[in-house]
């Protein structure tokens, strides 16, 4: 199955709509079992791990413009400009978000 940065950001609810009010901890079984590795880290905000508690980091905003920005121009380079124009749309919505 051919899998998508669109798949990724719904999986993961980093739409712009989700950003602020997304669960801390996402896709992982609550309460964290201790034998599971990388339970208590899955789905995290950022790469901060010693804090918790916040569901918003500005590391995760940048990567997700980043990403977005990248595969608008994968995307433009294959011809899909209808697919390259929703992350750029996607783009300019996380700036406006900021």
């Amino acid at each position: 199955m051919k899998k998508t940065l669109y798949d990724y950001i719904k999986v993961w609810k980093l739409e712009t709509e989700n950003l602020l009010t997304r669960s801390t901890h996402m896709n992982t079984e609550l309460p964290f079992k201790e034998e599971t590795k990388f339970n208590g880290n899955r789905g995290i905000p950022s790469y901060i791990e010693s804090e918790s508690g916040f569901s918003l980091a500005g590391d995760l905003v940048a990567s997700i413009y980043a990403a977005c920005d990248a595969y608008s121009k994968i995307l433009t380079i294959k011809g899909d400009t209808k697919r390259a124009e929703f992350f750029l749309g996607t783009k300019r919505k996380i700036i406006s978000l900021l």
